[in-house]
């Protein structure tokens, strides 16, 4: 995981394109533990025009810290690769954008690729705990940011879905109750960088049924970071002064917490 750092110079003011790595992050969990090979991030690294729509731009673009990524996939219309994938951490590519229409300011995704199977950071640890009384059941989470994340996660959502019998429900941190979906929703605006879990608790009145036969829910969890990737995937460009900053971004996909 890493943050963005500067590609030619972000003070240029006569940069034509900013760049973006943005990576969507899926996961499946039975309790704690990660399901084998539901891991995976699927980044898109696309420019937005800053200015000079009216002309063609030519720039070489050079992947670095590639070493947990693969399935490098450049738009054969925009990108083009001037240098064979190697068991490195660098793929290098001719990039040629043409005229586009004035105002033109809608990203344009330059290439694609995927995480290496082997690699698997966990953004967001999510353990449950379930247990069961006659009319009741009781739901104890710990959550927290990888260490690694020093800016932690934004918009921060867990979600669980009860069964019908379910009557009401009280959280501690206070979440929305849905009745008439039977829908818990914890929302965060940041989950900071903790040594220390979060702890979150709900307790579920059942109409006054038996706990036999009970068993937990599974969760769906929501989570974006604005301040990093989480491949470490770095794009250089030159020459110099064509690219004025690099954004990187990663939001959860499928991120599933069973709960056996």
């Amino acid at each position: 995981m890493s943050s963005s750092p500067a590609v030619g110079s972000q003070a240029a003011r006569n940069a034509v394109f900013n760049v973006l790595t943005i990576e969507q992050v899926h996961a499946t969990f039975n309790g704690a533990t990660l399901e084998e090979g539901s891991f995976r991030a699927e980044g898109e690294l696309r420019i937005v025009q800053l200015a000079r729509p009216a002309e063609t731009h030519a720039f070489d673009l050079r992947l670095e810290s590639a070493a947990n990524v693969r399935d490098v996939q450049p738009n054969q219309q925009l990108a083009r690769a001037v240098e064979p994938a190697s068991n490195g951490a660098s793929r290098a590519f001719a990039v040629r954008v043409p005229p586009r229409q004035a105002g033109a300011s809608k990203p344009v995704t330059l290439l694609k690729y995927c995480s290496k199977p082997e690699y698997a950071p966990i953004p967001l640890r999510v353990v449950p705990r379930w247990a069961f009384a006659d009319g009741a059941d009781r739901l104890e989470l710990r959550v927290a940011a990888h260490p690694n994340l020093k800016a932690g996660l934004s918009d921060v959502r867990i979600t669980v879905v009860m069964p019908d019998e379910v009557t009401a429900c009280k959280s501690e941190p206070s979440g929305e109750w849905d009745a008439s979906s039977h829908t818990l929703v914890w929302t965060l605006a940041q989950l900071p960088q903790s040594a220390t879990p979060t702890p979150f608790k709900a307790d579920f009145a059942t109409g006054g049924a038996p706990k036999a036969g009970r068993t937990g829910r599974p969760l769906t969890v929501q989570f974006a970071s604005e301040t990093c990737n989480l491949t470490g995937l770095q794009p250089r460009a030159a020459p110099s002064g064509t690219i004025g900053k690099v954004l990187q971004r990663f939001v959860s996909g499928r991120y599933v917490i069973n709960c056996p």
